[in-house]
């Protein structure tokens, strides 16, 4: 999708990726841009009960320690129009039996996705759920997840090491791989299978390049990633997460609560891809200016970070990892599980595709990181408390400045955008990613941890005492990970 921008365009930075810039002079307090919605999201797992899954309503600030109406896959639900949601109301979940003593950690109490109102509750079965689809696969996904937990692992597991790098024909080394080991348990694997290539020069542009530490060139990093994906394909084949036998080795420990919820946004994702396909997504966008209006195609435009994020954290990349084996394994139980997917003419063959192969899981992940927005409570005093996040595309190509000159304020499910100050035809657009108020050395600081960049825009070359050529200076990015 290319909307037409009447204030801004997305243009190319003086210091490199695409930036937003004024088209026009724009007065303080105008909105520069709204999203009406998320393309993908999650609320964060301990919230889901008290944050509404489409306005992101939070129970608490309404005097409320939970919502009240709640959909399952299984519910029978009549969709007459976009403004009631026939179905059955649910009494509130800290008074359901579902929710006392020692069973409150089941399949049962955990499935299920949580909304203010009814009416909330039908948008997101018309724009969110594909005919049960999304609720569908959360519900595997939890089935799975309490099944892993319950599962004993069996004794002769064994223990993974941070072994030395294997050197193979001409010195090459993979340091990626070695990096990754303490965090992935099939990592060694990989470093094995990579190391017995039969062509290894086609992970390196030549004999010269001798890869020696984890700055190693970017090019090289990325084959590397490729190895290390393409060995998630075989490791998580059909079957992975079934009960292990007695004795069997290498099964992981059940997912993290992070991981968990970075397997629902990755679903979350894989759905809104399936769905723009169908004719029902065309028709059924119009009933709700709030929806998600973006593509998958959109979301392929963006900044991709997994080499710089690999290299930094590579406890994320085996994150995304563990994450696209779960994910796989449970488009995959679902699809073989009779009565589990929507019955209809879908080509759920595609969906099963989609998975086989790491690519697209992949692609969502790695633009997870440096390209969502945290969906934060609205709490006016004291500190605000993240809920969960979202990639709202077009508000990512928002540039950081330590002076900002745009803020974002969320208004329901959409965030909006406002300029600060009047701003001049031309100058960047560009929001803040760190507390302003923080001392310039814990803001760079900050930013080089969690965004791979080292700040250099005009305010912390002041603070910092750091002399200024206003000439090359527009923002300011310098990549932590090329210097």
């Amino acid at each position: 999708m290319d909307p037409d921008y009447r204030l801004y365009s997305i243009q190319p930075t003086p210091y490199g990726g695409r930036g937003v810039y004024a088209r026009t002079d724009i007065s303080a307090g105008t909105c520069i841009l709204r999203c009406p919605g998320p393309y993908a999201y999650v609320i964060a797992r301990k919230f889901r009960k008290e944050v509404c899954a489409w306005c992101f309503s939070y129970a608490f600030e309404h005097g409320k320690r939970v919502w009240s109406w709640k959909y399952e896959s299984t519910d029978s639900i009549s969709l007459r129009d976009d403004q009631e949601c026939i179905g059955k109301t649910v009494s509130p979940v800290h008074n359901s039996k579902q929710n006392k003593g020692n069973g409150a950690n089941t399949a049962a109490n955990l499935a299920g996705t949580w909304f203010c109102t009814a009416e909330c509750r039908t948008r997101w079965c018309l724009e969110m759920d594909f005919g049960r689809l999304h609720a569908s696969l959360l519900g595997m996904l939890e089935k799975l997840h309490i099944t892993a937990s319950d599962k004993k692992r069996g004794s002769a597991d064994i223990p993974v090491t941070a072994a030395d790098a294997i050197a193979i024909e001409g010195g090459y080394t993979f340091p990626l791989l070695k990096t990754l080991q303490p965090y992935w348990i099939h990592s060694k694997d990989a470093l094995l299978s990579a190391s017995h290539l039969k062509n290894p020069s086609t992970l390196s542009a030549g004999r010269e390049e001798q890869i020696t530490s984890c700055h190693q060139t970017l090019s090289s990093c990325q084959r590397q990633l490729d190895i290390v994906w393409s060995h998630a394909e075989l490791v998580y084949a059909r079957g992975y997460y079934r009960n292990a036998a007695p004795g069997e080795p290498r099964k992981e420990e059940p997912l993290s609560e992070f991981e968990l919820d970075t397997a629902r946004f990755a679903i979350s994702a894989l759905v809104q891809f399936f769905w723009e396909g169908s004719a029902a997504a065309h028709s059924n966008r119009g009933l709700d200016q709030n929806g998600s209006v973006m593509t998958w195609t959109d979301m392929l435009e963006l900044q991709n970070n997994e080499v710089e994020t690999a290299l930094r954290k590579p406890e994320i990349l085996a994150t995304q990892v563990r994450v696209y084996g779960f994910v796989r394994s449970v488009v995959e139980t679902a699809l073989r599980t009779p009565g589990v997917m929507p019955a209809g003419a879908y080509d759920w063959g595609k969906l099963r595709a989609w998975v086989d192969k790491s690519d697209y899981v992949r692609a969502i992940l790695g633009r997870d990181h440096g390209n969502v927005f945290g969906i934060w409570d609205m709490a006016t005093e004291g500190d605000s408390e993240m809920l969960g996040w979202g990639m709202y595309i077009q508000g990512s190509y928002f540039n950081h400045d330590c002076a900002p000159n745009v803020k974002k304020r969320r208004v329901g499910r959409a965030l909006e955008f406002y300029a600060m100050r009047n701003i001049a035809t031309g100058e960047e657009l560009c929001t803040t990613y760190v507390d302003v108020d923080e001392p310039a050395s814990q803001r760079c600081a900050e930013l080089r941890e969690q965004w791979y960049f080292n700040c250099v825009c005009v305010r912390c070359r002041r603070e910092l005492e750091v002399p200024i050529d206003e000439g090359t200076i527009d923002s300011g990015y310098v990549s932590s990970v090329d210097n």
